[in-house]
């Protein structure tokens, strides 16, 4: 039995010591967008002093012109209702940093939309994103 056990473990260092190990570089994702550049945005609270801070930025790549807004939303129950709204537009870019006091024992969100317009003021890409849910005591 032990001899069967010796052999059997030979035969699977044997066979490992010709495995070689290969690394494939995997490229980084991203998302892909047809008149975007760049997209940046953040929701925090400063839970010292129960203020908020909302960042949107957009620049694009082609289109007429852009614009950003943020909404800021309080969970009342079980619904989320509308607690602030920031926006801004431009030609080649868009974007703010705002602030804004927040009531304390709520939950908030932040719900920001990047849209790119053609010269006849139709929509031609919209991007959507939805903060996490953060808990201000």
């Amino acid at each position: 039995m032990k001899k069967i056990l010796s052999v059997i473990l030979s035969f699977v260092l044997l066979l490992s010591s010709f495995c070689v190990s290969t690394y494939a570089s995997v490229p980084e994702i991203s998302p892909y967008y047809l008149h975007i550049r760049s997209i940046g945005r953040s929701f925090t609270i400063d839970s010292q002093t129960g203020e908020a801070r909302v960042l949107a930025d957009l620049t694009i790549s082609s289109g007429d012109h852009c614009s950003v807004s943020a909404s800021v939303q309080k969970k009342v129950n079980t619904t989320w209702r509308s607690f602030a709204v920031f926006r801004d537009s431009g030609t080649e870019d868009a974007g703010f940093i705002e602030y804004v006091a927040l009531d304390s024992g709520y939950t908030y969100k932040c719900v920001f939309n990047f849209i790119v317009y053609d010269v006849n003021g139709n929509i031609i890409e919209q991007k959507s994103f939805t903060s996490e849910e953060i808990y201000y005591s």
